[in-house]
């Protein structure tokens, strides 16, 4: 969708990675790069397979359910779930592969 906006508006989309638990996590403009920039002040460390994620939105750290694939030092590539879980509209449902 941010590249068909990107193509009839010539304005990239920054798009917002996050959860209702963690608030903001990380940005991206997809048009520019697919690749997600950790927002300021926003701490990711990978452990294994898992994610920890400190902000200062959050009083505790969390875990996501992301799997990411880091590219340098201060980038990422989201590379799916953890889970088969997939919240819509705040509802989660079982994915069914």
């Amino acid at each position: 969708m941010a590249k068909k906006i990107h193509q009839y508006s010539g304005q990239s989309v920054i798009e917002v990675y996050g959860s209702s638990e963690t608030g903001g996590i990380a940005w991206r403009q997809q048009c520019e790069d697919a690749l997600w920039q950790p927002l300021p002040q926003v701490q990711l460390t990978q452990v294994e397979q898992t994610v920890v994620c400190r902000s200062p939105w959050i009083n505790a750290a969390v875990t996501l359910d992301d799997v990411i694939e880091w590219q340098g030092n201060t980038r990422f590539k989201l590379l799916g779930r953890l889970d088969e879980i997939v919240k819509i509209e705040e509802n989660a449902c079982h994915w069914q592969k």
